[in-house]
């Protein structure tokens, strides 16, 4: 035991479960109220965090879709020129 104020907290950016913190028992006990609001303040920030990585994740996948759609349409263009060139 050391009797030192300590907290650590944590997030890995893939894991599937929620953050992990610590905090010793002197830490726990003179400032309850305090270490509380860091573990709720770190919680937000963690969502934001996840929330915008999935907004990112979502807008490359629309971008995808489209760029295979504006694909699609081009390959199709250029199959009618190349039928179009094939009758002359």
């Amino acid at each position: 035991e050391t009797n030192c104020w300590l907290f650590v907290v944590a997030q890995h950016p893939q894991a599937n479960a929620h953050f992990i913190h610590y905090t010793s028992p002197r830490m726990h006990c003179e400032a309850k109220a305090e270490t509380n609001k860091i573990v709720h303040t770190f919680s937000t920030v963690i969502n934001n965090l996840i929330l915008a990585r999935r907004a990112k994740a979502l807008e490359l996948a629309q971008k995808l879709s489209e760029a295979n759609e504006s694909k699609k349409e081009a390959d199709a263009e250029l199959a009618r020129k190349e039928a179009l060139i094939a009758e002359y």
